[in-house]
């Protein structure tokens, strides 16, 4: 699951609440913040900025350290709403499994919009 956007491109993907699937964007360039908040429809806040193993790598391209192999990572940022849960936005199964997949320590359930950056771009302009 979610390989299609862990693919070490530059991605774009965002899940709404009550769906069941995403569509993934490959990106050129890292979104505006005109973009992001049109995508969670206000207010931004970045819920999560870690790096994360990327899926599925083919292991020819796997790092050599002198320890042995070591699985390449991708750098992910995961935006929501400021103010979702104040303005009652409905709970977003798909982006909170995301984000509980990539930080299994995580407790809160996500609302609203979800926009997830993966890739060397994953960064806001």
């Amino acid at each position: 699951m979610f390989e299609d956007l862990l693919n070490g491109k530059n991605n774009l993907a965002v899940f709404h609440p009550g769906h069941a699937t995403y569509k993934v964007e490959e990106r050129a360039a890292s979104p505006t913040l005109k973009e992001l908040q049109k995508c969670v429809g206000g207010y931004i806040e970045v819920a999560t900025d870690r790096r994360v193993p990327v899926l599925n790598l083919p292991p020819a391209t796997e790092q050599q350290t002198n320890s042995g192999r070591r699985q390449l990572t991708v750098p992910v940022q995961v935006i929501v709403n400021e103010e979702g849960l104040l303005r009652g936005m409905p709970i977003n199964l798909l982006g909170t499994a995301f984000i509980k997949f990539i930080y299994p320590e995580w407790s809160h359930t996500l609302v609203g919009p979800v926009v997830v950056l993966a890739g060397r771009g994953a960064q806001m302009k």
